[in-house]
């Protein structure tokens, strides 16, 4: 009989320990956790579904949203949004209007570094939606792009003119918003290339390469994003992608096959799933993030935006410059 006994509570005993072992495993991968936040899902690529952004010893797994707003600002509020619920350490907007810029550096403006490239005054065709001046609606005022440390607001905003414009759709400042902190170790860069004029396009991206070329080499870390319109095996992309044939650039992206680089990932543009192609990326420089570093790539449904982009979140375990 006692024998008897303490077979049961012997089972009592494990089948308490198992219910308590799966409660452990469904708290830490709900909704709002780590593991959850990380996990590669619909329109991802590289990783699996138990990828975290937990960093190896010496890393730390850098956070960033990027979004081409379209001129919108329900869409530059659902990317604000995002970014605060992933613990975004960077966030690049492209195509946001002057004013709205004006509006997040009133919200933010005392705990976040905000850095505003104005590339000139939309030209497109009939219909397409431009930036209106809110205090005169008659008037139109530039769009451009955004970076934005959320670190603090002791970073500096630098911006860096490209030599190649877009002249025929009136863009005549076109470059790259950047922030830098940690003494300038640290170097955040929205970029939105042209879009119709492959040469120019081409002659952005090797501005790029040249202008990060002294950074990288003095060990900085340095994150790109943005809409690069173009896809990942386009030829301009040559020199933004440390991988494949022919490339000459120092960046590794977030996106991966395999469990190593590739230049790949989800499609970015259009509502449409059969229309879709990647624009939009986000770049670490190979200095800091190494071939077989934990990453993880999410673009979010169109439903999240009232923008024709998808939203693009990710991570990587990189090395921050001491």
């Amino acid at each position: 009989m006692k024998r008897e006994w303490g077979t049961r509570f012997s089972r009592r005993v494990q089948l308490a320990a198992a219910l308590v072992a799966a409660s452990a495993v469904l708290m830490s991968t709900g909704p709002g956790s780590a593991a959850s936040d990380n996990a590669i899902g619909p329109g991802t690529t590289g990783g699996s579904a138990a990828t975290t952004a937990r960093p190896v010893p010496g890393t730390t797994a850098f956070k960033v949203v990027t979004h081409n707003v379209q001129r919108k600002r329900p869409a530059v509020d659902a990317a604000i949004a995002q970014a605060q619920r992933y613990g975004a350490r960077a966030i690049f907007l492209q195509e946001l209007c002057r004013d709205d810029f004006s509006m997040l550096r009133e919200r933010f403006g005392r705990r976040w570094t905000l850095s505003f490239q104005p590339k000139g005054v939309h030209r497109s065709r009939a219909g397409a939606r431009v930036c209106v001046n809110e205090r005169y609606p008659g008037q139109m005022v530039p769009d451009g792009v955004a970076a934005i440390w959320t670190g603090g607001k002791t970073g500096t905003p630098r911006r860096f003119l490209f030599r190649a414009q877009d002249a025929k759709h009136g863009d005549k400042s076109s470059g790259l918003a950047c922030v830098l902190y940690a003494s300038s170790r640290v170097r955040l860069c929205s970029v939105h290339s042209v879009y119709g004029d492959t040469d120019v396009r081409k002659a952005q991206h090797q501005e790029i390469r040249d202008l990060t070329a002294s950074w990288v080499a003095a060990g900085s870390l340095v994150v790109l994003g943005g809409d690069f319109n173009t896809v990942p095996t386009g030829s301009a992309m040559r020199s933004i992608y440390v991988a494949g044939r022919s490339a000459g650039g120092r960046f590794r992206e977030v996106s991966r096959a395999g469990g190593m680089d590739c230049r790949c990932g989800a499609g970015t543009t259009g509502r449409k799933a059969e229309n879709r192609v990647k624009f939009d990326y986000i770049f670490f420089s190979s200095n800091a993030m190494a071939v077989d570093a934990r990453r993880a790539s999410y673009a979010l449904p169109s439903r999240s935006t009232t923008s024709d982009h998808r939203m693009l979140r990710g991570y990587a375990e990189v090395s921050l410059p001491r």
